[in-house]
């Protein structure tokens, strides 16, 4: 006996379609988008010292391809006090 092609969207366990995928950004050229987690920042760094953190961050990462943009959270959502 055949094995049965499995029914759309069983490997969700719903038995739906799959959520469609988000679109890359526009400024992502049609690639995919990567994202870095720089953790354990010093909480009492200073404005320059964290503009400091972006310009080496985008000269490490440039090694690899383009980069389109650099942020680094300062407080972020969720962590900290």
């Amino acid at each position: 006996m055949a094995a049965r092609p499995p029914r759309r969207g069983a490997a969700h366990g719903s038995g739906k379609a799959p959520p469609p995928r988000t679109p890359p950004h526009p400024a992502a050229h049609g690639r995919p988008r990567s994202r870095a987690l720089a953790g354990n920042l010093p909480r009492d760094a200073t404005e320059d010292e964290f503009k400091q953190l972006e310009e080496d961050l985008r000269a490490d990462f440039e090694k690899f391809g383009r980069v389109t943009k650099v942020w680094v959270a300062k407080k972020p959502a969720g962590f900290g006090e």
